[in-house]
């Protein structure tokens, strides 16, 4: 799939600022990531970084199950 410029951490949190403002922390809480692409050696941690950048005080947790691909 396309991810424009602005890159997967900043379409994510605009994905995210278009839910209800109630239940975004609940979103933040519970990223899961899927797929073989997100089996890249480091993946989680950069989105995590990136993502922790654009939005400090959110309480993100990311879940990545080794059998995801």
């Amino acid at each position: 799939p396309f991810i424009d410029a602005k890159g997967l951490a900043q379409s994510f949190l605009d994905v995210i600022q278009k839910c209800d403002a109630t239940i975004r922390a609940t979103l933040y809480k519970d990223i899961i990531l899927t797929g073989g692409t997100t089996m890249t050696k480091g993946f989680k941690e950069r989105f995590e970084k990136d993502l922790r950048a654009l939005v400090p005080n959110a309480p993100i947790n990311i879940h990545d199950t080794p059998d995801r691909n």
